[in-house]
Parts: C-alpha cells; sequence; structure tokens
C-alpha cells in the first residue's frame, strides 16, 4: 500500500520548455489532486545529468542524451500525494509518446521519443534518489492544501473480512490497520470511540477487549474504513 504522503520527482525536457507547455503540464498535475512541494527553473550542467542518467551510462544514445537535456532550462519538480510515483507515470504515458494512450501528456503534447517533454521517476526508490539529486531538504515546502480533505480521505475506504481469524488476532489485526492507514499513531489516545453495527442493534465502545467479548458478526467502521468481525 502507498503512503498517502508518497512522493515523486518529474522534469520538464528542454522541449517541453522551448514549446511553452510547462504551465500546462503543471495544471495537469495539479488538477489531480497532487501537491508541489518543490520546483525549479535551470540550466543543468552535463556532470548532474550524468549523474542523472547514471543507469544508462552504457547505451549507446547515452552521449547525445546528456547533450541534449543541458542544451537549455529544465523544471525539476517534487510532487506529492497517494501513489504518486504510479499515477504519475500513468499520466505521463509511454517513453514513446506513438505508444502513449490519448489523454496522457505524451499522448496528447508530443510525438517522437526524442522529444517526449518531460522526465518521470519509475519507482518510489529511483524518485528519493531523485528528488535528493535535484533538491536539498530546504528547497522542499512542507504544506497542507486547504483542498485536501476533499482530494483523499485520512482513512482508506478499505473491505476486511477477518472473521476466520482468532479473537486475539483479530485484534491485533484492527489495531494494525488504524496505525497504517489513518496515520494516527502517535494520538492513539485521542481516537475516537468506534462504532459497531450488528443485524440486531448498533452500539458504542471504546477500542479495549469489549468488542471482543462480542459476538460477530459486527461491522466496525471509522473514518471510512469497514471491518467485519
Amino acid at each position: 500500500m502507498a503512503e498517502p504522503r508518497e512522493r515523486t520527482f518529474l522534469m520538464i525536457k528542454p522541449d517541453g520548455v522551448q514549446r511553452g507547455i510547462v504551465g500546462t503540464i503543471i495544471e495537469r498535475f495539479e488538477k489531480k489532486g497532487f501537491k508541489l512541494v518543490g520546483l525549479k527553473f535551470m540550466w543543468p550542467s552535463e556532470e548532474l545529468l550524468q549523474k542523472h542518467y547514471a543507469d544508462l551510462a552504457s547505451r549507446p544514445f547515452f552521449p547525445g542524451l546528456v547533450k541534449y537535456m543541458s542544451s537549455g532550462p529544465v523544471v525539476p519538480m517534487v510532487w506529492e500525494g497517494l501513489n504518486a510515483v504510479k499515477t504519475g507515470r500513468q499520466m505521463l504515458g509511454a517513453t514513446n509518446p506513438a505508444d502513449s494512450l490519448p489523454g496522457t501528456i505524451r499522448g496528447d503534447l508530443c510525438i517522437e521519443v526524442g522529444r517526449n517533454i518531460i522526465h518521470g521517476s519509475d519507482s518510489v526508490e529511483s524518485a528519493n534518489k531523485e528528488i535528493a539529486l535535484w533538491f536539498s531538504e530546504k528547497e522542499l515546502v512542507g504544506w497542507t492544501p486547504a483542498a485536501e480533505k476533499w482530494v483523499v480521505t485520512l482513512g482508506f475506504k478499505e473491505n476486511v473480512n477477518i472473521r476466520s481469524l482468532r479473537k486475539r488476532t483479530r485484534k491485533v489485526c484492527i489495531l494494525e490497520w488504524f496505525l497504517r492507514y489513518t496515520a494516527l499513531a502517535k494520538a492513539m489516545p485521542q481516537i475516537p470511540h468506534l462504532k459497531f453495527f450488528s443485524p440486531e442493534c448498533s452500539f458504542l465502545c471504546d477500542h479495549s477487549d469489549e468488542y471482543l467479548e462480542k459476538e460477530p458478526p459486527h461491522i466496525l467502521q471509522w473514518n471510512g474504513l469497514s471491518v467485519l468481525l
């Protein structure tokens, strides 16, 4: 499960800058609901680009790639959000624009692989390395958009059937779900009462052993999370 604060590295290449579509690309990620936490407008050195594309150093096109990427200014960016890396890659489209679906950035805005306008991290690990290469920690801004709660829920809306597990195991699993998916591990004492529903009645109780003494089936619902007990 991806972290709700996952970050990805994107870079608009010289062709994207020269064509004046920087704003168009940024708008897509803003409208999607991702949060911009870092952005630069810079002319990269060949040394920096050689580090960035180090995994391609043995490929015959490497010298030309570095020369092209250093031929003009670029716009490196860091975006944050749920599944930012995977979703960001899907929004970019295939590396070759000819293979990119309509609706993707490359599918709509470019036609040749040598001028595919934007780079995007292909994994969380790559994103972390690329972010560290292009940005210092002080250059990344942690902030909370006013509309964030209208983009993602604090918890994850998922249903889990754990009736087949033993009572003690069920309790552990439930607590793990809350710790993992609500980002409230440090605020456990402040977690509000949990609401349970059964076919016969509904009632309130706290997060203690009490609920384990109730006869199943019960459905635990809290912040969009439903667990069948």
